[in-house]
């Protein structure tokens, strides 16, 4: 049976769940909220969903194995691959980004270095960098914070409301996991291109599909994989 919300969405939900005491606000105290709304994952999965996007993300990754199917078997045109493409693209065109007149929500964060004695001095000199939530985890602390309550079940590592939204907000980023293939729009823009100039060879567009498999692999799956080639309602 399909899942009301996308593998990225349910992991989110499962997470805040995991850390958090979540209880559901007096209707009177939110205007606008709707009868029967639960605490629980289905409710709070569809929520992130809605809020970054994240199932019309899920929902390309069974496209790409087929096509790698059809690539391998050289049953696929040039004409099929492109939609398919134009369809990656604007889906990812359709996650969340901060406009010009909005603020990021940012926090200082470890700089990962793989080998300190390798790293270069500037590197090692600077441990710590600003790091930036995606709006689409920033939306969907808002939507949280909106309808629920939210207690961390641990003590919080930090005094202030902006602290605790910024925890929230990193956990749900951190579980849906969809900022990989959101960062390489544009690569994935440009092999379009050299696609509609037939300046790419068949070699190079079966590779270029699959690390675009690999990008979407980074994204939460299902226990069973078989779900993702269901409709999510």
């Amino acid at each position: 049976m399909a899942h009301r919300s996308s593998p990225s969405g349910l992991h989110a939900a499962r997470e805040v769940l995991r850390l958090y005491n979540v209880t559901v606000k007096r209707m009177e105290d939110v205007p606008g909220m709707p009868p029967g709304v639960l605490a629980n994952e289905v409710h709070l999965s569809i929520l992130i969903d809605k809020a970054t996007n994240a199932h019309l993300v899920c929902a390309i990754r069974p496209e790409i194995r087929y096509w790698q199917n059809r690539l391998t078997a050289r049953t696929a045109t040039s004409r099929d691959i492109d939609f398919f493409l134009k369809r990656v693209i604007e889906t990812l065109e359709m996650v969340p980004e901060y406009q010009k007149n909005e603020e990021p929500l940012g926090y200082m964060a470890v700089r990962p270095v793989a080998d300190e004695y390798t790293a270069g001095e500037e590197i090692r000199q600077q441990p710590w960098r600003w790091a930036i939530v995606s709006k689409g985890a920033y939306d969907a602390m808002r939507c949280l914070r909106y309808w629920y309550i939210l207690v961390p079940k641990n003590a919080p590592l930090f005094d202030g409301a902006e602290q605790e939204q910024v925890l929230l907000a990193k956990l749900i980023d951190n579980s849906v996991r969809i900022s990989k293939p959101v960062s390489n729009l544009q690569a994935i823009r440009e092999c379009r291109a050299l696609l509609l100039k037939g300046d790419i060879t068949e070699l190079d567009l079966r590779k270029a599909i699959r690390t675009l498999g690999c990008m979407f692999d980074q994204v939460p799956h299902y226990d069973d994989l078989r779900e993702e080639s269901m409709l999510l309602v």
